[in-house]
């Protein structure tokens, strides 16, 4: 092998080992995007939840528990 063949199998190399780098690098930030959406959607169900406790609560209240229901169902 002479000498130039060594620099441009050192050259691919350094290609392959960017690529790989920036593969990695991308699917990490996909993964950080699909934990944020996973968390954001989490949060968002907590908050309705919530909404839907205190809508509950106020309904038992006033008495309106059924017709609620009933229109829903």
């Amino acid at each position: 092998m002479g000498f130039g063949e060594t620099i441009m199998d050192a050259a691919t190399l350094i290609r392959i080992g960017i690529a790989s780098s920036l593969r990695d690098s991308q699917m990490e930030l996909g993964h950080q995007a699909f934990r944020k959406a996973a968390e954001a959607q989490i949060q968002m169900e907590s908050v309705l939840s919530q909404s839907v406790q205190q809508d509950q609560a106020k309904l038992r209240t006033s008495g309106s528990v059924g017709t609620i229901v009933n229109v829903i169902a």
